[in-house]
């Protein structure tokens, strides 16, 4: 009989740079994995890419916890192959066939489909089985980029009921670009994970990241209505340095109301709100009320883009 896997623990790209910061999160990270040395519903899948920064992490996660840590676990079967086709049909079905979502997009998911399948294989060949009600709890470097993308799409994919937890306090990266110390993350609708900082020079800061999402399923939109919108500057980077920010990603309502996009670490769309003149505790308070809705369904006003 299997035994059920409680927490699945995803290590994203964790030592891509390895530096005097990430020699301190190796500790942290070592912590937690210790924490899980004698519960045998835990296990944990590294997403190394074939990096080979990673083979301290790799070598200490086997050390703790033996055959239930993974590393690129990956599944190239033609059972997957037909479930990435499947994919591409119900996207460009669902989003569209034109510019509603990028190719680089689709090569991240299909990536993510292989390492979901390839998690599920690898967990049942040790004994072990991952259900809908298995949490996943993800951590790693390239924040707002594979720490979104990976955990959004693979959680997704192995069909868990929640939303992965990333954890901001063991993601070396959190809230970049900016300096920034990470406060708390909350749950907003359409899982969307609100993660709130304090910024370097004082200011209360907050990025809104996809929690579990399908390639095929729309992204989600924030919107701020009019009356709060002045006590936010927005500003726009991309995840991906190949792929220039899309100043669409951001956009004025005619009613006044503030509207972006989501970030999902695929789209040229990473959205960071800075306080204007407020405090942390109302910045908080109006985050947690901002419309969430599906970036096809028809706009709240007609829009320009702010830049």
């Amino acid at each position: 009989m299997s035994t059920t896997v409680e927490k699945l623990y995803l290590f994203v790209h964790p030592l891509h740079v390895v530096n005097q910061q990430t020699q301190h999160y190796m500790q942290l990270w070592r912590q937690l994995l210790e924490s899980e040395r004698n519960n045998p519903r835990a296990a944990v899948n590294i997403v190394a890419d074939a990096h080979a920064g990673t083979a301290p992490l790799i070598e200490l996660a086997r050390s703790i916890l033996g055959d239930r840590c993974l590393v690129d676990a990956l599944e190239r079967s033609d059972a997957v192959k037909i479930q990435i086709a499947d994919d591409l049909e119900q996207t460009n079905a669902r989003r569209g066939w034109y510019n509603q979502w990028i190719p680089y997009e689709m090569g991240m998911s299909c990536h993510a489909r292989r390492i979901a399948a390839g998690i599920l294989r690898q967990v049942g060949e040790r004994g072990l089985e991952v259900t809908p009600r298995t949490s996943m709890i993800a951590m790693g470097q390239q924040w707002g980029a594979c720490t979104a993308k990976y955990p959004m799409f693979i959680s997704r994919y192995l069909e868990l009921e929640q939303a992965p937890c990333v954890r901001a306090d063991l993601c070396p990266d959190a809230g970049y670009p900016y300096q920034a110390s990470f406060r708390e993350r909350l749950e907003l609708d359409r899982q969307v994970q609100l993660y709130l900082f304090m910024a370097a020079d004082g200011r209360p800061m907050a990025q809104l990241i996809e929690g579990k999402r399908a390639i095929w399923e729309s992204p989600s939109v924030a919107v701020i209505r009019a009356g709060d919108s002045p006590l936010f500057q927005p500003d726009l980077t991309s995840p991906n340095s190949c792929i220039p920010a899309s100043p669409a990603a951001l956009r004025r309502c005619s009613d006044g109301a503030l509207e972006f996009d989501v970030i999902d670490g695929n789209r040229p769309n990473n959205v960071t709100l800075f306080g204007r003149d407020v405090s942390y505790e109302t910045f908080r308070q109006v985050l947690t009320g901002v419309t969430i809705r599906t970036l096809n369904e028809a706009p709240l006003a007609t829009f320009n883009s702010i830049f």
